[in-house]
């Protein structure tokens, strides 16, 4: 579930969203132009919390609070700017009268296909599930309207004036009934039109799980790397070249993925 964060980052409402998958929790923000996140695995959720927690907080009522957000009185965010990134820190009171705690989270900004997995897929599913339902109602008004007036040609009368209504095509034809503006219509072809097949469920999960399978090698050979780098003393330059070669390793197989679906 979105929920909104109340505050205004670079012009924009943010929007927070966490999902539990497995043994992965995931924090998305958006201000419905980006998206940003941060995948973190169940054994690492500790590394996020303020370095100078005092308190001890138990892990399951943090996930049982995000899980279940739909008052953010209970909850304050603050964003900076980090490059093309964000770092933002959540602020939660779990209990009132107790003392908040805070979840640091260094976001990273999405590519375009998570956005589509996130935000703009299901949004398009909304809007042609809510046509739908609309063109069902519409057909049974209509078909409701053919029934009173056949029960009225056959001599029936509806005595209780408070429940009549006009017909739908007087609803209508109603100065103060509103259709889709122009602008919608433009894009009536846009969100009526089928979804791509490649961008279901089940490869939003494999996407997510790559992406986390790729960020823990890259990890890894980063960790190699910084640890030959410690017994060969290593230039700067040649450290240069181990971000290098880890950066292009990810981005290789994320173009291979990409293509797949």
């Amino acid at each position: 579930m979105w929920v909104s964060t109340k505050k205004i980052f670079r012009n924009y409402l943010m929007y927070f969203q966490f999902i539990s998958r497995n043994d992965w929790y995931v924090f998305n923000f958006t201000n419905k132009k980006e998206m940003y996140s941060k995948e973190i695995h169940k054994s690492s959720f500790a590394s996020i919390y303020s370095s100078n927690l005092m308190i001890e907080v138990e892990e399951s009522n943090v996930i049982e609070f995000l899980q279940n957000i739909k008052d953010t009185n209970n909850i304050n965010y603050e964003f900076y700017p980090e490059k093309c990134n964000i770092k933002v820190d959540m602020i939660i009171t779990l209990t009132e009268g107790f003392h908040p705690f805070k979840l640091e989270l260094e976001l990273e900004l999405k590519d375009p296909d998570y956005f589509y997995f996130h935000l703009t897929c299901p949004l398009l599913k909304l809007i042609q599930l809510l046509k739908k339902n609309q063109e069902n109602l519409c057909n049974l008004l209509k078909r409701k309207d053919i029934e009173i007036g056949e029960y009225i040609l056959e001599g029936g009368t509806i005595t209780q004036k408070n429940i009549k209504t006009e017909t739908y095509e007087d609803y209508l034809n109603n100065p103060l009934h509103k259709d889709l503006s122009d602008e919608s219509l433009n894009l009536y072809e846009l969100y009526s039109s089928p979804l791509n097949e490649p961008y279901n469920t089940k490869n939003l999960e494999e996407y997510i799980e790559f992406n986390n399978k790729v960020n823990e090698e890259e990890k890894e050979a980063q960790k190699k790397y910084y640890s030959d780098n410690k017994k060969l003393n290593l230039s700067s330059t040649s450290m240069d070249n181990i971000m290098t070669h880890t950066s292009k390793v990810k981005k290789k197989k994320m173009s291979s993925l990409l293509k797949n679906l």
